[in-house]
């Protein structure tokens, strides 16, 4: 799987059409809706992806943080191209065998 990771990974570099890519810090979400927030982490991934790939393997996932004192919570958008994924596996099988 991590071929594969490096491959598409390798694949995007080389199709993109940002050559120089900037660093824009993180947005915040403080006094903003959750969907102005997610647009505008978005529109900050496009400024430094924009290839074919990527519009077809990455997406956006958000993530929550919450006081548990005082209930404030910020949030964060974050772009990604793999999502982790446990499989779990059954510890018995059954098997039929018809002679």
């Amino acid at each position: 799987m991590e071929y594969l990771n490096f491959l598409v990974d390798g694949m995007h570099e080389d199709i993109n059409l940002i050559k120089r890519k900037v660093e824009i810090p993180t947005p915040s979400s403080e006094g903003k809706d959750l969907l102005e927030l997610a647009l505008e982490s978005w529109s900050i991934s496009l400024r430094r992806d924009w290839s074919f790939i990527f519009f077809m393997l990455h997406g956006q996932k958000r993530t929550t943080l919450k006081c548990l004192n005082c209930s404030y919570d910020t949030s964060t958008y974050e772009t990604f191209s793999n999502l982790p994924l446990r499989l779990y596996e059954q510890e018995t099988v059954n098997l039929q065998i018809l002679v």
